[in-house]
């Protein structure tokens, strides 16, 4: 685990550097709603643009986003999401300044 916290803001020097394209329910990949995590040293940015998306976080706790709702998943953070069949989320990877 990366030592981060849920509830800590995620580091200062952190870079995007890659995108999901926009999924819905329909087009969600299917690893998303099974419990999965990033890579190590590799943060993302769920941003929600419609319909409500839940995120359980396999070491507890559970947040529910709306739409122009977003949250952070720490490196090596085993999670899970569920979505309304309206919902539209993409996830911004993110990194440390110079270690990509």
């Amino acid at each position: 685990m990366s030592g981060w916290e849920m509830t800590d803001a995620p580091p200062d020097d952190l870079v995007a550097y890659r995108a999901t394209p926009l999924f819905t329910a329909g087009t969600v990949p299917g690893g998303l709603l099974r419990d999965h995590k990033t890579g190590t040293g590799i943060w993302g940015r769920i941003e929600v643009r419609a319909g409500i998306l839940c995120l359980a976080r396999a070491a507890g706790g559970e947040e529910t986003l709306q739409a122009g709702g977003a949250t952070w998943v720490a490196p090596d953070e085993l999670h899970a999401v569920t979505l309304s069949e309206d919902a539209i989320f993409r996830v911004v990877f993110h990194r440390r300044v110079g270690t990509g």
